[in-house]
């Protein structure tokens, strides 16, 4: 039997001490895709401490997965006051034409209790960001 995954993890780390739990990237050893359908591959450029698969807000709230197509320009992931998340906004990968991102929005929302009580999933076309320069067209990457 082959391993499926060898994780590593990286978080903020400055002198040794680390700064906070909010984890950079999962980097995994095992480099063999073919053996596993859902096998989770390595994320974010490892060379680069300035690139990281995940982003949070203030308070530490997950707002965006960049593997998994989940990016602040589109939205990325909305929170409730209460900690619970209430909106996803996720690039279909590979779907770009034309400056055209396909986004899937899943919306969620809650009884007074905070039980989820409907998912909604709605298909959409956004514009990706671009700034015109001259004669040229640079498409903002995010």
């Amino acid at each position: 039997s082959q391993k499926m995954d060898s994780l590593g993890y990286k978080y903020n780390y400055v002198n040794g001490k680390l700064q906070n739990n909010k984890l950079n990237w999962v980097k995994d050893s095992v480099t063999n895709t073919t053996l596993y359908a859902n096998d989770l591959e390595s994320q974010a450029a490892f060379s680069s401490t300035s690139v990281f698969n995940y982003e949070y807000d203030e308070i530490g709230n997950l707002v965006a997965d960049s593997s998994e197509g989940i990016r602040k320009s589109v939205g990325g992931i909305k929170w409730n006051v209460y900690g619970k998340i209430i909106e996803i906004n996720k690039v279909d990968v590979g779907s770009a034409a034309n400056n055209i991102d396909r986004v899937k929005k899943i919306t969620y929302t809650y009884d007074a209790s905070g039980n989820r009580i409907s998912k909604k999933i709605e298909n959409m076309l956004v514009a990706q960001p671009s700034i015109i320069r001259g004669m040229f067209v640079m498409r903002a990457e995010t």
